[in-house]
């Protein structure tokens, strides 16, 4: 993967993580927002860790253009999801939310 990391400020940022096996293709990420936390929706849990997600920060564009390339995509924070939604990578119906004390955290898993 060639992707580079991005410092800029102006931009939106996410975690993302590129795993290859076997043909596959499956593109991790999340919000900034979501790292290193744990969520618990309807006895589903996941917990938002950096050897999943990745601990790189990458811009919009490189984002999309790893998820284009994605036989799979995981991603969760309402940002990432909404990102996924806006270039047609994920249909909005597709997201489970979890629902939480003070807020809703969009999470979708995205299978070619």
């Amino acid at each position: 993967m060639s992707l580079k990391k991005e410092t800029s400020r102006e931009t939106q940022m996410f975690y993302l993580k590129v795993f290859r096996a076997k043909g596959e293709y499956l593109v991790t990420l999340c919000d900034p927002e979501v790292r290193g936390r744990s969520f618990v929706s309807n006895g589903v849990e996941i917990k938002i860790r950096d050897e999943f997600y990745g601990t790189n920060l990458f811009a919009e564009d490189e984002v999309i253009s790893e998820c284009k390339k994605a036989t799979s995509i995981n991603a969760i924070g309402n940002k990432s999801v909404e990102l996924l939604v806006k270039y047609g990578l994920v249909h909005p119906g597709a997201i489970h939310w979890f629902e939480l004390e003070n807020e809703k955290i969009g999470h979708v898993i995205m299978v070619r």
